[in-house]
């Protein structure tokens, strides 16, 4: 049974990166569904990193924030 986890952020590509590692080493594998709200900082890099490496790994981005 695969979980699936949606992740939104803005702005936390540090964080992000925790939060990825942890779900990474979870026992149980899980789809992960990450939605940039139009970050600035360097989440793409974070996302492009993580995505290669575990392939449950997608990514939405918007390029203008929605402010949630």
């Amino acid at each position: 049974m695969t979980s699936s986890v949606v992740i939104r952020t803005r702005n936390e590509a540090d964080r992000l990166r925790l939060t990825l590692t942890s779900l990474a080493c979870q026992s149980q594998p899980a789809e992960i569904i990450v939605v940039n709200d139009g970050s600035t900082d360097h989440i793409n890099q974070v996302l492009t990193e993580f995505s290669a490496d575990f392939p449950l790994v997608t990514f939405n981005r918007s390029l203008t924030s929605t402010k949630f």
